[in-house]
């Protein structure tokens, strides 16, 4: 098992405006990974069509193969008549492919939960992780093929 910690700065949320409910709601983002104890979650805040969070959240994971671990992230609000938790969109994403690291922001989708080829907000974010995750490099034995080839 490998221990990594990720660190995510969720700059923004876009929201489509069919989507927002009451005026005054709040919205917040939960995060969680697999090999993690516990999903961390962003501040709420005023559900808008372009929310901003200038929010950093930080996850510690442990996982045997970080080319199988996934991040899954949950857009969620309270509901139109209580304040029980709603959730609005998910989003599932290899954390191995996501540019961490790296000096740029990263937008995820994030889909209807009913139907997920719905797309329903997107999360602008950016981040980085330690240690860096890597494709350990297996090495290739070709002995079969060079036993076989000839040499001129």
């Amino acid at each position: 098992m490998t221990d990594f910690t990720m660190t995510l700065y969720v700059h923004a949320i876009d929201i489509i405006p069919t989507v927002i409910r009451k005026k005054g709601n709040q919205v917040w983002c939960v995060i969680s990974t697999d090999g993690s104890d516990s999903p961390a979650s962003t501040a709420a805040a005023k559900m808008t069509p372009h929310t901003t969070f200038n929010y950093t959240l930080s996850m510690q994971f442990s996982v045997a193969d970080p080319q199988t671990c996934y991040m899954y992230l949950t857009l969620c609000c309270f509901g139109d008549t209580n304040n029980d938790m709603v959730p609005l969109a998910r989003a599932k994403c290899h954390v191995f492919k996501l540019p961490l690291n790296g000096p740029n922001a990263f937008r995820i989708p994030l889909l209807s939960r009913g139907q997920p080829s719905i797309l329903l907000a997107s999360i602008l974010m950016s981040g980085a992780i330690d240690p860096p995750m890597s494709i350990s490099q297996q090495p290739i034995n070709n002995s079969d093929e060079s036993s076989s080839a000839s040499s001129d």
